[in-house]
């Protein structure tokens, strides 16, 4: 009998329990239809305590059970809509609410995916099962990942001042990259990789364009090899090889494409005008190609193995331009053109998420950023108008602990000597790309006037003094970015790149130049090859302990 009235007394506070009970509604304001994922939060107001999170369904409606009755704060949030909170006393029935909610400054991106078109009157197919990655670089967190999703069509949220990075990734297709602007810099919605969406452009926009749905159409490009892109804006200035700041702007993209594509091994082609010798042209755009070639590898820090280079000379001429044909500089400027090939296609992809590549490039400019306040700067000072004679001869042992050296190939330094002779080219490993000679100024001895040449002459000889002044500062391990007979102008590059350059004299009488200081050699290493080698594919880890350079 006892048992029977437990039993019966427990399933009353059960039956009891489940009566008491929030049922609502969550819906957007001015009647524009009910709102689904909305979460809702009870908070006990007594107790302050969170007692139920609940999300309302696809019809808006939500059902919050609580453990008893009293007062309650009632919390609805939702991405892009303003935090709705309404007080509720709940009694031993169940409490209906409606929760209506304004929207908040932002919008909704709809994206449909679909086949590029070669004709804008072609029908194409829609595009399924792709990994759709969103990440906030405003807020430095992933925001959405949809895997394999089974629907052509999706949405982003966006909120207003925030930057956003949008990968789509399909097998069979090149990666497609976005990054939208929202309210960023002047831009209402302003996309990288679609276009650029300003006010009145949609009809979905409120007035003031303070929020909205967007539409967009985009298309993935099929993979295959031999397919060819070019590379817009990468021109020269006549018979010159140099990236300009322009063409390095748009190599920049290309690094990032090599990045989100990382199964591909590509060829830069390089083309020139008509004018000149055909053969010359012909070299000329062989050293274009190189030149863009190392600025992928040396700016991407990408695997030389994926790029290789060919100059096509005036063989393809793209417009009127001919030899004899009167033409613009503008016109012949549209044949300095470089194009992208992909000429292999690895079976096997090293798969990263998005989140982690942004994370990677995070963590290096942390890395750099904390190496940077650690450094002690030893400034270059300026070496005394005086010089003796150095001696005619050295053993050969000497000269291999003089001598710098390439721990991790066997690159000799000769090929960073500003105003050396050196042309020997650098052979890219498996196949016969070429790495370009770092020389910024080959011939700016010539240019100089003479009274520069004579002080230049009697540095290259240096001095005892100058030499226990600067190595005697030396400690630890450091990298050297860059090696050479003649000092550097305080001009030079890597006086603006770095604030903690030093330099080291040795017994031959070159200058190395260093950056950074580490205690360990594992330190030092982790740093060259995350973040250095990126602007120096040439630099190298250096020891040294109370100025003198010591091997291991």
């Amino acid at each position: 009998m006892k048992l029977r009235i437990v039993t019966l007394f427990l399933l009353t506070l059960t039956f009891a329990k489940a009566q008491v009970k929030i049922d609502g509604y969550a819906f957007e304001s001015g009647n524009r239809g009910y709102l689904n994922q909305v979460q809702i939060d009870v908070i006990n107001l007594n107790t302050k305590q969170l007692v139920a999170t609940v999300f309302s369904d696809m019809d808006g409606h939500f059902i919050a059970e609580l453990p008893t009755s009293g007062m309650y704060n009632v919390v609805a949030s939702k991405e892009l809509f303003h935090t709705k909170e309404l007080e509720v006393e709940v009694g031993s029935k169940t409490t209906f609410i409606k929760m209506e909610m304004k929207r908040a400054p932002g919008y909704i991106f709809e994206i449909t995916l679909a086949n590029k078109r070669d004709d804008d009157n072609l029908v194409v197919d829609a595009i399924k099962g792709a990994l759709i990655e969103v990440y906030n670089n405003t807020t430095k967190k992933e925001v959405l990942v949809l895997k394999d999703h089974p629907e052509p069509d999706f949405q982003v949220k966006l909120n207003k001042g925030n930057h956003y990075t949008i990968l789509i990734r399909k097998e069979g297709y090149l990666a497609k990259r976005m990054e939208a602007f929202v309210d960023v810099e002047g831009c209402i919605l302003c996309f990288e990789g679609i276009g650029q969406l300003q006010p009145g452009v949609s009809d979905n926009l409120t007035e003031g364009n303070e929020m909205g749905t967007l539409l967009a159409n985009v298309e993935l490009d099929r993979l295959f090899q031999g397919k060819k892109m070019t590379i817009e804006n990468i021109y020269y200035d006549f018979n010159k090889a140099n990236i300009r700041p322009d063409a390095a702007v748009e190599l920049d993209k290309v690094i990032t494409f090599l990045k989100d594509n990382p199964r591909l091994t590509v060829q830069l082609g390089s083309h020139t005008d008509a004018r000149g010798k055909e053969n010359q042209n012909m070299k000329l755009s062989e050293r274009r190609a190189k030149s863009a070639a190392n600025y992928l590898i040396n700016q991407g820090n990408l695997d030389k193995s994926r790029i290789y280079y060919k100059g096509f000379g005036e063989s393809q001429i793209i417009n009127r331009c001919q030899n004899g044909v009167d033409c613009t500089d503008e016109e012949h400027e549209e044949n300095r053109r470089t194009e992208l090939e992909i000429i292999n296609i690895a079976d096997e992809d090293v798969f990263k998420s998005l989140a982690q590549m942004k994370k990677d490039e995070q963590m290096e400019a942390l890395i750099l950023e904390l190496t940077n306040q650690e450094i002690v700067e030893v400034p270059v000072k300026e070496i005394k108008e005086e010089s003796k004679n150095l001696e005619a001869t050295k053993n050969e042992k000497e000269k291999m602990d003089e001598e710098p050296f390439f721990e991790d190939n066997n690159v000799s330094e000769e090929t960073v000597i500003e105003n050396s002779n050196v042309t020997e080219d650098i052979m890219f490993e498996d196949h016969d790309v070429l790495e370009e000679t770092v020389i910024e100024s080959k011939n700016r001895v010539e240019s100089v006037d003479v009274e520069e040449a004579k002080f230049e002459k009697m540095v290259s000889q240096t001095i005892e003094e100058s030499e226990i002044k600067k190595n005697e500062l030396l400690n630890g391990h450091k990298i050297v970015i860059h090696f050479t007979n003649i000092p550097l102008q305080e001009t030079h590059e890597i006086f603006k790149k770095h604030n903690d350059v030093s330099t080291f004299i040795t017994k031959n009488k070159n200058i190395l130049y260093l950056v950074g200081q580490f205690e360990t050699k594992i330190e030092a290493n982790a740093y060259l090859e995350g973040i250095i080698k990126k602007d120096y594919p040439n630099a190298y880890v250096a020891s040294f302990e109370n100025g003198k350079r010591i091997r291991d």
